[in-house]
This record gives structure tokens, sequence and C-alpha cells, in this order.
């Protein structure tokens, strides 16, 4: 079945995310999992990573684990994952806070 993940970081090579420790979900190190990264309530661009790195932290005093995976890039939506994180770095290096609300720009 399908499980939530807690996306933490992506890149492209690779992505990380964590879930709770005491959580039935465990993964080993070489597994490999075929994920699904929601753009939109009801779309997602299918992708498959390998388990390269596993760690128990604390997060805001929450237990949790976090796996680091690499991405096959010979999977086929991995084109579509690529640009994904490219518009993503690019609103990261570009994008702006908008504290006045009123404001409009052209």
């Amino acid at each position: 079945g399908l499980h939530a993940i807690e996306l933490i970081d992506i890149s492209e090579q690779g992505l990380s995310f964590q879930l709770p420790v005491d959580s039935d979900y465990k993964l080993d190190l070489g597994e490999v999992l075929n994920l699904r990264l929601y753009f939109a309530s009801d779309s997602y661009l299918p992708v498959s990573v390998k388990v390269i790195r596993a760690m128990d932290t604390a997060i805001d005093g929450v237990a949790t684990r976090q796996y680091g995976c690499e991405i096959d890039k010979s999977f086929k939506a991995y084109s579509a994952v690529y640009h994904l994180f490219q518009f993503i770095k690019s609103c990261a290096e570009h994008g702006h806070l908008d504290s006045e609300h009123l404001k409009i720009f052209y």
C-alpha cells in the first residue's frame, strides 16, 4: 500500500525523507522504492529511488528516522523530476517573500 512520507530535500542526484522512528514502515539500506512525488492533489511523478543512508535523529523533540536515497536516472519520469528540481531551485534563488500583501508587481 501507499505510505505518506515527509520529503526533506531533493536534488538532481537524490532525495531525503523522514518517518517517525516508531513507524511500522522500516526500510533497509539498498532497498529500492517506487515513490510518487505529488505536485497537485491528484497528479504525481513516479520516481524510483534506492535507500543509501538511514539515520535516527530528533527534530523539535520528535524522534525521526531520516533516509537518504539515490534517484534512478534511467527511470522514465526522471526528466520531469529533474526539471521540477530546477524549478524549485530557481524559485529558492529568485523568489521573494511577500510581506506587503497589497502591492502588485508587473
